[in-house]
């Protein structure tokens, strides 16, 4: 703690007053215990006002071992003082659903449970009044078959024949929704949920298919996005300064071992984008950094106008 003389912050005195003025109260209380203590092995009488200090000293620490919290802790010798009121601690009553849809549901009385118990007479409805309650419920991710039917167009002249757009899918004539690809991705890649157990999920809710079918439509979904992801990627490289790192990234390799990768990343003000490639060397700096040309900051130094060369800029 610095001396008190060398302190200008208003505040920070108050709090070395306050800790002065704690150090004083309990030192005060432990001089009276010594001085008693001591008159007692002198053989002494003991001043009665000192001892009664000293059994309210005792008194008081007794009740707080009785009945103090459990978990409460010691207080704080860092120097600085801790006075300042602790805040309520967070319940376990109900939390707001602010983004939760709203569904009301009004239970009335059957026609034969609305009879008086006491007079016999028919019971009628209170206007409004109604006694209301929440429940969080869940609904359950269901599959369904669609079938759609393109309607044909034919002229009178029986020249031309025109048949409705359907939806628009990822794999021309494809079986399968861009929805579910969409649903296979999120789940694998945000829920990390293995496509065998969404496999397994969706049939026991009816949906019968397999592994290949969900990693088809993950990689058909790539390929749907794969030109805004290089986009991104280009837009990160406009900058003028970027930021790169890379970590190791493990795959399984056959017979149980494991291949290690590299996971580069290029972020800028606005965008962090990703790769991953076999190795970490300047070969693989100048694939994520193609034709940069700019200051590139990586952790424990930076790299001044760096040009790393156009060339084409592969991916995996």
């Amino acid at each position: 703690m610095p001396k008190l003389e060398e302190i200008n912050d208003p505040e920070t005195l108050q709090q070395a007053a306050i800790l002065l003025e704690k150090t004083v109260k309990r030192q005060s209380k432990e001089i009276v215990q010594l001085r008693a203590e001591n008159a007692r092995l002198r053989g002494q009488d003991v001043d009665p006002q000192m001892e009664l200090e000293l059994l309210k000293e005792q008194l008081a620490a007794m009740r707080r071992m009785a009945f103090g919290d459990s978990s409460e802790r010691r207080p704080r010798t860092d120097g600085v003082a801790h006075d300042k009121e602790k805040e309520p601690r967070r319940g376990h009553g109900p939390r707001s659903q602010p983004n939760l849809p709203i569904e009301e549901v009004t239970h009335t009385l059957p026609e034969d449970e609305r009879t008086c118990s006491f007079c016999g007479g028919h019971l009628e409805e209170m206007g409004d009044q109604t006694e209301d309650s929440e429940e969080i419920t869940v609904v359950e991710i269901s599959y369904k078959l669609i079938k759609h039917h393109r309607q044909k167009y034919r002229c009178s002249c029986n020249a031309q024949v025109v048949t409705a757009s359907g939806p628009d899918k990822l794999i021309p004539g494809g079986r399968y929704s861009v929805g579910l690809a969409v649903h296979v991705a999120e789940q694998k890649y945000l829920d990390h949920l293995p496509l065998e157990r969404q496999v397994r999920a969706m049939e026991r809710r009816g949906f019968l298919t397999d592994s290949q079918t969900q990693w088809d439509q993950i990689d058909a979904l790539d390929s749907h996005l794969r030109p805004t992801y290089e986009a991104l990627l280009r837009k990160a490289l406009d900058a003028d300064v970027v930021l790169a790192d890379e970590t190791h990234w493990k795959l399984m390799a056959k017979k149980g071992q494991t291949s290690k990768w590299w996971v580069w990343c290029v972020v800028s003000d606005e965008i962090a984008a990703y790769r991953i490639l076999g190795h970490r060397s300047t070969k693989a700096a100048g694939r994520v950094l193609g034709g940069f040309k700019g200051v590139v900051s990586v952790p424990g130094t930076t790299i001044s106008t760096c040009d790393f060369g156009a060339g084409p800029v592969t991916t995996r």
